[in-house]
């Protein structure tokens, strides 16, 4: 004859098993859930838009646009021609400019604006830029009082596609790699004697810019 006590004991172990099976198993499914919305929230992925053309202007009275687009900033007008002219300068009258780097700094994927492919927010799965395309963003920057305005062309030549996740609201952005450099520039005579101390700034782009799908 089993004994109720015993009955009762193997009764109660069993429902704390499948208690804890039960929580086990809610425990594993939410773990698993919470992995996938990490996965969705890190699906950025920026990738290098080839041959696209990247512009910078920027917001200052004295400044030289150099051969490679990248933009040279000075103090004064006095110091802007003597950075036009210095070669000639220096070569009549026999001085010699010394430059130094005094800061320099890379600024990695600076926003720059939501392409112009995707003008709204929506939950797409997919975007796909077709061939013969072409689309100019702008936007702007600013260090150290010097506003950079950066205007990114992006000119398709194949279809490109660019995956989404569509559970949440996405579009296209567009980033560049930008770098700064400021320079003290000396001028001395040939037996050494000092002229002129100056300072120039030089914002340019680095590399090609980026495009990727954003997440709101």
């Amino acid at each position: 004859m089993i004994n109720v006590n015993s009955k009762f004991a193997v009764i109660f172990l069993s429902v704390v098993t499948l208690f804890t099976f039960l929580i086990t198993e809610g425990k594993t499914v939410n773990a698993q859930d919470e992995q996938l919305i990490d996965l969705g929230k890190n699906t950025e992925e920026w990738l290098e838009m080839e041959g696209a053309e990247v512009d910078i202007k920027v917001d200052a009275p004295y400044q030289y646009t150099e051969e490679d687009g990248s933009v040279t900033i000075f103090e004064n007008k006095e110091d802007m021609d003597a950075y036009e002219s210095d070669t000639i300068r220096t070569f009549v009258s026999g001085n010699r400019t010394t430059s130094t780097v005094v800061e320099r700094k890379d600024f990695s994927r600076v926003w720059i604006n939501y392409h112009k492919f995707t003008p709204a927010w929506s939950y797409a799965d997919n975007y796909t830029i077709t061939n013969g395309k072409s689309y100019t963003m702008t936007g702007n920057y600013k260090y150290k009082g010097i506003t950079a305005t950066i205007s990114v062309t992006h000119s398709t030549t194949v279809s490109v596609s660019y995956p989404a996740d569509p559970r949440r609201y996405n579009r296209l952005g567009v980033r560049s790699d930008l770098f700064y450099v400021k320079h003290k520039h000396v001028e001395r005579t040939p037996g050494g004697k000092h002229v002129k101390t100056w300072y120039s700034e030089r914002i340019s782009k680095t590399g090609a810019p980026y495009i990727g799908v954003t997440y709101k």
